[in-house]
């Protein structure tokens, strides 16, 4: 609509368009309590009703301004239209039940002149009784006006002056204003709100402000009739006494659209709070306009954070400013899918909301309010205000009288130059409007303005005998503004108690029942005592800092102290270390919350007790309820000892005479680290800082300063020397004039001098430069830890600064110096102190846990180099007051508040809540404040160590400060000596927590920075420390900050962990103590990948396990279900077998719910009757008769069976058995069952069978398990890995494992077979391979171990099988066994990975293997199955964020039933989760969530021990053993001695010479031993043909030596030099001639295209005649060697490790090039493969030739890189370097010639004694001495149970006696030659896998530590080796070395 339009068309359109397009539409709901709707209206009904409204004021209004007064009602709003459509002004005023408006109401009538009052009957009532009205005021009852007026189309009046209506606005003089606002003015205000909200058709309003609020009016009622939407009303009052309320509502109305003030946010943040498991839904509102007052983006925030779990959209929160003057919003944004932006603005709040653009014909700008000038951008200044959207005025007389007369008045336009002063501050960043506050004369509380003028005027009017003097002023508190009046009263008031409370009273009730407003704070002053100008006008702005410092209150209300002579002498101290003078409330204030802080309170102690004579503690002044008057009363009756002042500095005379000075422990560390020690040694102690400049700065001056700085503080020109001592350069020529760089470089700047490498060895230690800019100015600095700490930054910023500006007399003299702090070190170390600190510590030691087991990237021992990663929040000095607040309620330091939550926050990302952290302290707190103004590293350090499990935060917040006081009486032994008792390295703990909040001390009053501007950029590090966060204060606000090493921790990680900090310390900040940190909640994103993990749900229609069975039997009778022992039994046969069992039962009294045992070996005996059990609704038990006897009878009693099913083969021993037997016969298949089964058991819940777990210890488990259950599972796998009737699965699991259930039923269930091993040959994989390729088995299902066994068998064959699916579990997967798995096997197959619990259902979790990343320690552990859930969860049952180590529960449908007979253990490891209300189990198993969305499965959570107080985690040990070079497997265990006292034990297996070493997945063996052996067993012989017929040939016997002596490779070359003749004969072979006419060569090539071209160098000089380091082309035509490059690198590091040595031989080297220019015309894609053909065939002439010139050569396969290639200085890319090799003058005498020189060294032997020595120094250099283990065995191999898991009970029992100690026999010779040599090589075999060659002829190979696993490396070994093929029993049946050699002899002689 065009501007002139809108001057013509009343707003009254709006309804009357609305009543005529949607007359049945609902326009206003009225809410009440409970969902009670108490009225209603239609835009008819509201158009009929303001029309009899309209017609009744037409004629009976006298005035045409008519008074509003209203509560929240749809009758103000009927009366509203019903004004402006009979063309009168309304003037709505907002009514409270029971407010006083008596004075408001006379004003506005006075003011407006009006005579007429509109409001409803009740209000009328009210007022009446409280005489309100005037008898010269007419008032009308809406109800009485529309019961007397009929029902009338009334007309429309337009007036002609354009006012639509007006608004009330508070002024300064006490008496509100009328703000004029016209039509024009609502018509913009709509406009530009329908842009900035994104109304619809379906939006919807709820509003709980009234129309006489400008928010209410236009964006809610206005907007309501404007757009056509239901606009919901609920009182102002019921909003605050129920927010919950209110936000129900939200979804149950399906609200839109919001909008409030800020303060709302803040209520509705504490509403949640209260009501935290309520599950509101705000996922319908588009838009919540935030404005009315000022906003905050804490608070703003806060609100996001806290409802983004109820699908809150961040983005539809809309700051936009506005005011009554304006009719609403003039700025603002469209949402978008981000947030409202923000922005840093120094000296306020860290963050200021933008309010966004300004558009639409309305004008702004910012003024300076002295100047008068505009502002730029940027700059802060008062916002002014023009345009549309700008009301004509307030009302005036002016406008009244033309109002009165109907005269039109003219109100400005757009283009008017007049502005309004909004009395706001702000400023215009990129086009967007930013508030920071406003004028302080109005206060603005819930979204209401009041005026302070009014206000004080009121309190003097009513209390003008007592109070002569009010003030009354605006403080934020809690982020909130309050009210504070300063009241200057009589004498007679102070004097009385009683008097001031009463008074106290009166004006709060006074100004509830005139403004309705409480004060927040009353404080009633001395006459005279208020700030007052020259002038003699009180000081608004003073009497705020007045406030602020509370001088008030405490001359005022507190009790007369005593002015004793302690009293002043500890008062003076107290106002020294708290800086402040006022002390007249000290006496009832503890120590804390008077502002102390841990180490002020350590200086004020030693201060009492050498001033006192006496012995207090630090850690009693902690102690809560230690006030003044405490330590008064104690000191009562002591006087103060005259001290005699000593000159600390006498100890030095004069400041140079000192050399030399120790370094302290801190130092000593820092220094010792970066020698390259321990880890991260490459960093550099420093702190860097970057500080923006506000003024220009002077390059030569500042050098000049800095040389004055560096005079002061010479210790800044220091180094340490070679002895660990820092001496001073006196060297002013050191300092060089300061860089300056450009600001465009600053990211370069900043890497080059924040990562400052310092050499320490050379001063100075700190460096500095200057980055510029014309506005901008960078000061870097960067300084060594060595010399300075972070106290030290301040006083150099401070001294430098007043340098820089010549007022270095400001500057306090030096007493002393470093030296001589360190000297005083050194002596407090021998004091009575020191000893007793040591021995507290000494005896303490057992309670100091260890590091934070944070996750790690890799080991930072591997890290070379690293960087800091800085993360930094400043929070606004609101909240930085609330927080110090908050912590001296607590009795507590802010740092301790800090250090709780850093504590808590490690405690949720760490392993364990249970671990020990560095605190920093400055070492000054304990020394005479002399040392106050003195740099150096004063640093010292403690250890806290904490148990924060199970502790609240409140609750860690105590244990924390106890923890802290009781160190600090013990401060004189520091944190690195109490390290260095604990750990060789002297390295803890790496993770830092500093305080760098600087006690209140006069000394240290400034800004971080001091005055040169503010600190933009820090950070510190620190070797060995991986983690440092730090708390300081700038300017007022508190920082939280920290660096981490970013190759150790993941930046995700670090990134979660530091805004869960941050949003714990806010929500303190808005809650109370007890909610803070009380449960914990992941992160947002995680909590939503973990429903999404968790989210299994899929129906299952649940059956018995035996259904698919029985289904089977009538689909496929015929098809086989089980092969035995070369029998394939069909199903109908199964089922005649099954059927014959449970007619036998049921004629022994079987009935269902009881427990039937199976007692059989493997075979289809165990099938049968486990299916006849189920089916006859009883639970199966397995026996296994290889379970020694005691374990069967327990079973066999704690299960009560009630019969037993016994194979034929094992009926006699179980005949003997007193229950009854049923004996399954062979004869039962074929017994044919004339009907299917049809009468069976259909209760799913019921027991489908019975397992006991057998644990390392204790007393086995029957895990009860239902069909439901199981089934689940079953369907689930058939369904994922479409297992059919054509798959079969070989069964190796016994029926007493769980992963039986599924070959069984699994494989039923989809009309499979199971295929089942000879019980004889379950551990054969000879018998295994044949039953797969016999009977074409699809499944693999077992645990790791077996497959593991299955490839050792297969050994480098390529294995073409039918297996298609390999389903592992049970037990760790190999990392490498997957690749090896996919190189083994010919077929694709599907690896995959699955886990669980037996106690639910098998498996509940899977992982397909896919790729096998390089960076895994382990298999990943994967996803749930359907209808399981996975968990990990700490101690507390929380959640455990990503990372994060926890427990594994597992959930769902597939949970056991219980532990048979045993209910205690049931309900411990079944629990009811109190949170997710669902029922889990506790599997014992360790793991964490990682980021890609699935577990990591870390092995079992019984692997913690505690030795000797130290917790020690097995695992730690077990990696760093297993990272050995020596080591195949290590097992640690804790066992107790022969003295009952417990032990670590160690068990290893040694590195295997024979096993499977890959490099990575590339496939390559790397092992030297395993690459020799490879070779030797002549993979390239094609063996299958072996044995069959084969046609003999005559064999030549001459030349075999000389022909390899031609070929052989050399490794070993003379020192001796090759002539230049000699080298061309050399090459000649490869030179090209003429013959006949034609060109010819010793070699073919491809089409004689001859691409491959010759290039040589040398690097020992060995060729005489070229020069060494440099390239020659070997030119084949002119027979000569070209110059191509004048250098060519030495290629020592390009080579692998073992061709080095080789290298370094050498006489010189050969590479061979192919030019593929010369040969892809011709051949295309082939030709780089000919192009290796012919390189083969020219290395193979070369090397012939080699033996008529005494040259040999030695093939090279591979570098490390290529980079040299680039120094061959090649024409084009079109070249490729395809083979090399090393030549030089070689001894063909030498047979070992072909070996490397350390080949043949034996020195590399160890023997067992060596290995453990080794492996014991390898494991003190990298753990704690407490964790290396004190008893050491070595196995053959880890034994393993019948699951094919580790048998720890196995090695809990092992004995004293080591696996090989066994009496070596002079062994009888062997009868033959080829006797011993297969004596020899089993018994290199039996000595490679027993890790000895000390073997007995005679010993039995199981006795001597040979199993079932390592027997087929023996035998794999024998094969390979020997080249005859034999069966892997024969080793069972010849079970010594010497049968075992007779055996082979025969086998080859046959």
């Amino acid at each position: 609509m065009k501007s002139q339009d809108k001057n013509k068309v009343s707003i009254f359109s709006f309804l009357d368009s609305q009543a005529r397009m949607n007359p049945n539409e609902t326009a206003f709901v009225l809410l009440g309590k409970g969902y009670e709707i108490i009225d209603t209206i239609t835009y008819k009904e509201l158009y009929f009703q303001s029309s009899r409204i309209a017609s009744y004021l037409d004629k009976n209004a006298k005035s045409n301004i008519v008074i509003q007064l209203f509560d929240q009602s749809i009758n103000g709003v009927k009366a509203f239209w019903g004004c402006l459509q009979c063309g009168k002004i309304p003037f709505p005023v907002y009514y409270n039940s029971g407010k006083d408006i008596k004075n408001d109401l006379r004003n506005i009538l006075e003011m407006t002149q009006a005579t007429c009052i509109v409001s409803d009957s009740k209000i009328i009532h009210e007022l009446t009784e409280a005489s309100a009205f005037s008898n010269l005021t007419d008032v009308f009852a809406v109800e009485d006006i529309l019961s007397s007026t009929p029902d009338i189309e009334f007309k429309e009046k337009n007036n002609n002056n354009d006012i639509a209506c007006i608004l009330s606005s508070s002024g300064t003089t006490g008496v509100p204003k009328g703000v004029v606002i016209t039509n024009r003015n609502i018509f913009c205000n709509l406009e530009r709100a329908t842009d900035i909200f994104c109304y619809s058709p379906d939006s919807r309003i709820l509003t709980w402000s009234p129309i006489q609020h400008v928010l209410g009016l236009t964006i809610h009622m206005m907007m309501g009739i404007y757009k056509g939407i239901p606009v919901y009303l609920i009182p102002s009052a019921l909003f605050m006494e129920d927010t919950h309320y209110f936000l129900t509502l939200i979804p149950k109305y399906q609200i839109t659209h919001l909008g409030f003030p800020n303060f709302a946010f803040k209520l509705l943040v504490e509403t949640q709070r209260e009501n935290k498991n309520y599950p509101y839904d705000l996922s319908t509102l588009k838009s919540i306009t935030c404005g009315g007052e000022l906003v905050h983006h804490n608070d703003l925030n806060n609100f996001i954070e806290c409802f983004k779990p109820y699908h809150l959209n961040p983005a539809s929160i809309i700051p936009a400013y506005g005011m009554t003057e304006t009719c609403g919003v003039i700025s603002g944004y469209k949402p978008t899918e981000s947030r409202y932006k923000t922005i840093d603005k120094v000296p306020y709040e860290s963050l200021i909301v933008s309010n966004g653009c300004v558009k639409d014909r309305t004008k702004i700008k910012i003024v300076d309010g002295k100047s008068g000038l505009d502002c730029k951008e940027g700059e802060i200044g008062y916002i002014h205000i023009a345009g549309d959207i700008l009301s004509p005025g307030y009302l005036s007389p002016e406008i009244i009288q033309k109002i009165e007369i109907d005269e039109k008045y003219v109100s400005s336009d757009y283009d008017s130059h007049e502005w309004l002063n909004s009395g706001d501050l702000g400023f215009i960043q990129d086009s967007e409007l930013y508030i920071v506050g406003r004028e302080k004369d109005i206060i603005i509380i819930r979204g209401r303005k009041y005026n302070l003028v009014e206000i004080e005027q009121i309190v003097h009017q009513e209390y003008a005998d007592e109070i002569p003097v009010s003030v009354a002023i605006a403080a934020f508190i809690n982020s909130e503004e309050k009210l504070i009046l300063l009241l200057e009263v009589n004498a007679c008031v102070l004097e009385s108690d009683e008097q001031k409370d009463i008074l106290k009273d009166n004006i709060r009730s006074c100004l509830v029942k005139s403004k309705g407003i409480s004060p927040y704070e009353i404080i009633f002053l001395e006459q005279n005592s208020l700030p007052r100008t020259n002038l003699g006008k009180i000081s608004r702005s003073d009497s705020v800092k007045l406030y602020l410092k509370k001088i008030s209150s405490k001359v005022s209300e507190n009790e007369t102290v005593s002015e004793d002579e302690n009293y002043v002498i500890l008062s003076q101290k107290i106002s020294e270390l708290v800086d402040t003078n006022d002390v007249l409330d000290f006496h009832n204030k503890s120590l804390i919350a008077m502002g102390f802080d841990s180490l002020s309170l350590a200086r004020f102690c030693s201060f009492v007790n050498t001033t006192f004579g006496v012995n207090y503690t630090i850690s009693d002044f902690f102690k809560k309820g230690f006030t003044l008057k405490t330590l008064l009363l104690q000191l009562k009756g002591k006087k103060a000892i005259q001290k005699q002042e000593t000159d600390i500095s006498l100890m030095h005379k004069g400041q140079n005479s000192v050399t030399q000075t120790e370094l302290t422990d801190i130092q000593h560390s820092y220094w010792i680290s970066q020698q390259g020690k321990y880890t991260l040694s490459g960093n550099s102690a420093l702190i860097y800082v970057e500080i923006e400049c506000l003024d220009e700065i002077k390059v030569d001056k500042l050098t000049e300063a800095l040389r004055k700085l560096v005079q002061r503080h010479p210790l800044l020109l220091s180094a340490v020397n070679d002895d660990g001592y820092l001496v001073i350069q006196h060297d002013n020529q050191l300092i060089n004039e300061i860089p300056v760089f450009p600001i465009c470089d600053f990211d370069k700047i900043r890497q080059e001098y924040s990562i400052a490498y310092f050499d320490l060895t050379q001063a100075p230690l700190f460096r500095v430069c200057l980055s510029e800019a014309p506005a901008k100015r960078i000061i870097h600095f960067c300084i060594s830890l060595l010399i300075a700490d972070a106290s030290s930054i301040q006083l150099l910023m401070r001294d430098w600064f007043l340098f820089y500006h010549e007022r270095e007399s400001e500057l306090p003299a030096l007493k002393t110096d470093f030296a001589s702090y360190v000297h005083e070190l050194s002596k407090r170390k021998e004091s009575p102190d020191y000893l007793r600190a040591k021995e507290y510590y000494q005896q303490s030691i057992g309670s100091i846990h260890k590091a934070p087991e944070l996750y790690t990237l890799q080991d930072p021992a591997l890290i070379k180099n690293s960087r800091i990663v800085h993360q930094e929040h400043l929070f606004d000095r609101e909240t930085s007051e609330r927080l110090k607040r908050i912590a001296q309620e607590m009795n507590v330091t802010s740092t301790t508040l800090f250090l709780a939550f850093f504590c808590r926050a490690l405690s949720l990302w760490s392993k364990s809540p249970a671990f020990s952290i560095i605190l920093t302290i400055d070492g000054r707190a304990f020394c005479d404040q002399i040392y106050n103004d003195i740099v150096g590293d004063f640093t010292s350090t403690q250890i806290l160590s904490l148990d924060c499990n199970g502790l609240k935060i409140d609750e860690l917040i105590r244990a924390i400060q106890d923890r802290i006081s009781k160190n600090l009486d013990y401060h004189q032994f520091n944190g690195v000596e109490i390290s260095r008792m604990i750990s060789p390295s002297g390295n803890l703990t790496p993770i830092v927590f500093t305080n760098a909040i600087k006690s209140s001390e006069k000394y240290q009053s400034g800004s971080y920075a001091y005055s040169w501007g503010k600190r933009s950029y820090s950070y510190s590090q620190t070797p060995q420390v991986w983690l440092d966060c730090q708390i300081f204060e700038d300017n007022g606000h508190l920082i939280l900050a920290w660096d981490y090493i970013k190759e150790i921790f993941p930046c995700k990680m670090m990134s979660d962990m530091f805004a869960y900090l941050l949003s714990e310390i806010t929500q303190l900040t808005s809650a109370n103590l007890k909610e803070a940190g009380s449960n914990f909640i992941l992160p947002h994103g995680q909590y939503k990948l973990r429903e999404e993990y968790n989210d299994t749900s899929v129906e299952v229609v649940p059956q018995m396990l035996f259904s698919g069975f029985l289904a089977n039997v009538q689909k496929k009778p015929g098809h086989v279900a089980i092969v035995h022992n070369d029998r394939l039994i069909t199903y109908k046969e199964l089922h005649n077998a099954v059927a014959t069992i449970v007619r036998l039962m049921e004629e022994k009294g079987i009935t269902a719910q009881t427990r039937i045992g199976i007692y059989s070996h493997k075979g289809w005996e165990q099938v049968a009757a486990a299916l006849a059990i189920q089916i006859v609704g009883c639970a199966y038990v397995s026996i296994d008769p290889d379970l020694p006897f005691v374990r069967r009878e327990f079973i066999l009693n704690d299960s009560n069976i009630a019969l037993i099913i016994s194979s034929e083969e094992l009926s006699k021993e179980v005949e003997r058995n007193e229950r009854i037997v049923v004996v399954c016969k062979v004869d039962y298949l074929t017994e044919s069952q004339s009907d299917i089964i049809s009468k069976t058991c259909r209760d799913v819940k019921c027991p489908a069978y019975l397992i006991y777990t057998s644990g390392s210890t204790g007393t086995p488990k029957g895990v009860v398990i239902s069909h439901e259950s199981a089934y689940n599972t079953i369907w689930d796998i058939n369904r994922k890995f479409a297992i059919t009737e054509k798959d079969r699965v070989l069964a190796l699991s016994s029926l007493s494992f769980d992963l039986s259930v599924y070959d069984i039923f699994g494989l039923l269930d989809a009309g499979g077979a199971i295929v089942i091993p000879d019980h004889t040959q379950l551990k054969n994989p000879d018998h295994w391979r044949t039953l797969i390729d016999k009977y074409h088995v699809t499944v693999w299902n077992s645990v790791p171990a077996l497959m593991e066994m299955f490839t050792f068998y297969l050994g480098r064959e390529m294995y073409e099988s039918t297996l298609r699916l390999c389903l592992l579990s049970g037990d760790w997967i190999p990392v490498a066994l997957p690749n090896l798995l996919r190189k083994l096997f010919v077929r694709s197959l599907e690896i995959i990975s699955l886990g669980g619990a037996t106690e639910a259902s098998i498996w509940s979790i899977y992982y397909p293997i896919d790729q096998v990343e390089k960076h895994w320690k382990s298999i990943p552990y994967g996803m749930p199955l359907v209808n399981q859930q996975m968990y990990v969860l700490n101690d507390q049952l929380e959640d455990c964020p990503e990372y994060v180590t926890g427990h594994i529960y597992i959930g769902g449908i597939g949970l056991a039933r219980e532990y048979w007979n045993n209910e205690e253990k049931t309900n411990q490891a079944f629990i009811e989760h109190p949170i997710k209300k669902c029922r889990l189990y506790r599997t014992g198993d360790l793991g964490r969530f990682i980021p890609e969305g699935h577990i990591e499965f870390l092995g079992r959570e019984d692997h913690q021990v505690k030795i000797g107080g130290f917790r020690i985690e097995i695992g730690e040990i077990e990696s760093v053993l297993n990272k050995h070079e020596l080591v195949n497997r290590a097992i640690v265990v804790k066992k107790k001695d022969s003295t009952g006292s417990e032990k670590l034990e160690c068990f290893i297996v040694p590195a295997d010479p024979t096993g499977h070493q890959f490099n990575d997945d590339s496939g390559i063996i790397t092992d030297k031993e395993e690459r020799k052996k490879f070779k030797l067993s002549l993979h390239g012989i094609r063996r299958s043909a072996l044995g069959k017929t084969n046609i003999g040939l005559n064999l030549s016997q001459n030349g075999y030596y000389q022909n390899y002596v031609m070929r052989a490779s050399s490794r070993r070359f003379l020192d001796a030099s090759i002539d230049l003749t000699l080298l061309g004969e050399f090459l000649s072979c490869i030179s090209i001639w003429e013959h006949n006419g034609s060109l010819r060569r010793r070699y073919a090539s491809a089409g004689s295209s001859y691409p491959v071209q010759v290039y040589l160098c040398q690097h020992r000089n060995r060729i005489n005649g070229l020069e060494n380091n440099v390239l020659y082309y070997y030119n084949p035509l002119s027979h000569s060697l070209n110059k191509v490059t004048d250098y060519f690198p030495v290629l020592t590091d390009y080579h692998e490790n073992e061709n080095k040595e080789i290298y370094k031989e050498e006489g010189f080297s050969v590479f061979l090039v192919a030019n593929l220019n010369a040969i892809e015309p011709l051949y295309g894609k082939k030709a780089f493969e000919f192009c290796l053909i012919e390189a083969g065939l020219m290395t193979q002439v070369m090397e012939t030739t080699g033996v008529n010139t005494g040259i040999g050569i030695c093939q090279i396969g591979s570098y490390k890189n290529y980079d040299f290639i680039r120094d061959f200085n090649l024409p084009d890319e079109n070249y490729r370097l395809i083979h090399s090799f090393i030549a030089g003058k070689i001894d063909f005498t030498d047979h070992a010639r072909s070996l490397p020189r350390h080949e043949d060294d034996s020195s590399q032997d160890y023997g067992k004694e060596d290995t453990i020595a080794i492996l014991k120094e390898y494991v003190l250099n990298e753990l704690p001495n407490y964790m290396c283990p004190s008893n050491w065995h070595i196995l053959s191999d880890m034994p393993l149970t019948s699951n094919g898991k580790v048998d720890y009970s196995a090695i809990l029992n092992y004995g004293e006696k080591e696996t090989v100690s066994c009496t070596v026999q002079p062994p009888p010779q062997p009868s033959t030659q080829q006797e011993a040599s297969f004596k020899n090589l089993v018994i290199d075999e039996v000595s490679q896998v027993l890790g000895t060659k000390d073997i007995d002829l005679d010993a039995n190979f199981f006795e001597i530590g040979i199993d079932s696993k390592t027997i087929v490396k023996v035998w794999r070994g024998i094969t390979d080796k020997s080249q005859i093929k034999f069966p892997l029993t024969s080793i069972s049946e010849h079970t010594t070395v010497r049968k075992l050699t007779r055996y082979l002899e025969i086998t080859k002689n046959k």
